[in-house]
């Protein structure tokens, strides 16, 4: 098996000041070792996605399913953010970007903030 990114797509969500639109990803990982490489993927997708998404698209969502090492995907997204000038440019438009670690049955495992100015 591989890593996959198994649904990719803009959605509509609700919020406190009414709808927004986000991008949401999620990930089944098969391959914790690649989790670099996959991350450096996953954002090429995020981008052309981002592109296609209504202009005030403000959320990300990614969620992984699988064995990953959560710390070196969103070190990824950081490192990239820091030279990639759409990825910094889309992140910069976000409320909230977001990396949800979780199980199959629904269970959360972590939660990392995919944002350059956050904490992990």
């Amino acid at each position: 098996m591989a890593n996959e990114i198994a649904k990719l797509a803009t959605v509509e969500l609700e919020s406190e000041q009414g709808p927004v639109y986000g991008v949401s990803i999620a990930l089944n990982v098969d391959t914790p070792r690649e989790t670099r490489t996959f991350a450096l993927h996953v954002i090429e997708q995020f981008k052309v996605q981002r592109m296609c998404s209504p202009p005030d698209t403000s959320v990300l969502i990614v969620s992984v399913i699988g064995p990953v090492d959560l710390q070196l995907f969103r070190e990824t997204w950081i490192e990239q953010a820091a030279s990639d000038q759409a990825l910094a440019f889309f992140l910069s438009r976000m409320r909230d970007a977001a990396c949800v670690h979780g199980t199959r049955d629904g269970r959360v495992l972590a939660t990392v903030s995919l944002l350059p100015t956050a904490a992990a």
